[in-house]
C-alpha cells in the first residue's frame, strides 16, 4: 500500500510539473525569475519568521520550524526539491543554519 502511495504522489508531482513546464511555460524557480541572489539571501530569516507566523501555518499537519521554513524558500529559489534546499542552506549559512532563526532576528 505504501509504495503504490508513494507512487501515487510522484506521479502527481510529476504530473504538476509538465503541466507547468509544457502547458503554461512558467519558470521553474524564482531564481528564473528574475529575483536577485543576494537580495534572496539578505530576507531569507525575515521570510522565514513571516511563513512561520503566517495564520495558516498551524493547519498543516505538522507544525513546521522557522528552518523548515527557509528550507521550502531556498527550494523555490533554485527550483529543488526541498530537502536539497536545506543542503544549500546549510552550506550557505553554516552554523548558524541550525540555530532558529528568531535567536538571530
Amino acid at each position: 500500500m505504501r509504495d503504490s502511495l508513494s507512487e501515487g504522489v510522484e506521479n502527481l508531482a510529476k504530473a504538476v510539473e509538465d503541466y507547468r513546464d509544457n502547458k503554461l511555460g512558467m519558470n521553474r524557480s524564482f531564481q528564473e525569475c528574475g529575483v536577485d541572489e543576494d537580495f534572496f539571501w539578505s530576507i531569507l530569516d525575515q521570510a522565514g519568521m513571516r511563513a512561520y507566523e503566517d495564520q495558516c501555518t498551524p493547519a498543516n499537519p505538522r507544525i513546521p520550524l522557522i528552518n523548515d521554513m527557509k528550507d521550502i524558500a531556498v527550494a523555490a529559489y533554485y527550483g529543488v526539491p526541498q530537502a536539497e534546499g536545506h543542503k544549500i542552506r546549510v552550506e550557505r549559512e553554516g552554523e548558524a543554519a541550525t540555530e532558529e532563526t528568531s535567536e538571530r532576528v
